[in-house]
């Protein structure tokens, strides 16, 4: 993400794959690859010494309320569209900002390695997309106002992301802090609505709506949230492992 910090992004095809990420499965390919769990403890020890803050949340994805290629709902794996699992495990790090270099080369040298022995390999004739970049948005609803929420985004989010052709995942948290409600747009040309300026909710309205009623949606939008954290992020293939299994090589 720069500004020292990272995205870590898990898509689990189960909520049981949950708990085959992070921490169990580095430390146990980390004890085959070094030869013991003491070799494996201190190179934990080391990726945490770069680390000023780490935040992990789990969010399902919302198919009905999902836009890809202008379609609601998931598109089928394997058919060259973006497409994350049922599950996005988020890992969201900090690191130290005189450790930032020795941190990256740490990923690159311990975990990729690592992620590429465990990881299986997925053959396909059409890998799915990997975008070059993609907008979070994390959403706090008010208490008792979700459904209000829920039905922003399904009546008129969805139909705004349709007609101006922008792909959105749209997920509920499993377990996160504070947010409630996860929202990926990926996104590969800068030229596109989840790169705007303004925040993207708003964007879309405006886009998709004539003037007064976007406004109006959008201050029923601010009404219904107690908060809104909007981030763009650049994917880094060459801190990430295994992609070409899976997804279309762009890199």
């Amino acid at each position: 993400m720069g500004n020292k910090w990272y995205y870590l992004l898990y898509p689990l095809a189960n909520i049981n794959a949950l708990w085959e990420t992070d921490v169990d499965f580095l430390k146990a390919q980390w004890t085959v690859t070094h030869g013991s769990r003491a070799a494996s403890e201190t190179l934990w020890r080391q990726v945490y010494s770069y680390l000023l803050k780490e935040q992990k949340s789990v969010y399902q994805v919302l198919p009905a309320m999902s836009v890809i290629n202008g379609q609601v709902g998931l598109p089928p794996r394997g058919l060259g569209h973006y497409h994350y699992d049922n599950y996005l495990r988020i890992v969201e790090i900090r690191v130290h900002k005189d450790r930032i270099l020795d941190f990256e080369k740490f990923v690159k040298t311990n975990v990729v390695t690592a992620v590429a022995n465990f990881l299986p390999q997925t053959p396909t004739t059409s890998p799915d997309k990997l975008p070059r970049y993609m907008r979070t948005v994390k959403i706090a609803s008010r208490i008792g106002a979700e459904p209000e929420l829920i039905d922003l985004l399904t009546n008129y989010v969805v139909p705004a992301a349709q007609s101006t052709g922008t792909d959105v995942f749209v997920y509920r948290g499993i377990y996160s802090s504070g947010a409630n409600y996860f929202l990926l747009f990926p996104f590969d040309n800068q030229s596109s609505v989840a790169n705007t300026q303004n925040r993207v909710i708003s964007t879309l309205l405006q886009r998709a709506y004539p003037a007064d009623q976007a406004q109006q949606l959008d201050a029923q939008f601010g009404n219904v949230i107690s908060s809104v954290q909007e981030l763009v992020s650049a994917i880094r293939p060459d801190m990430s492992s295994n992609l070409e299994n899976k997804f279309t090589r762009w890199w």
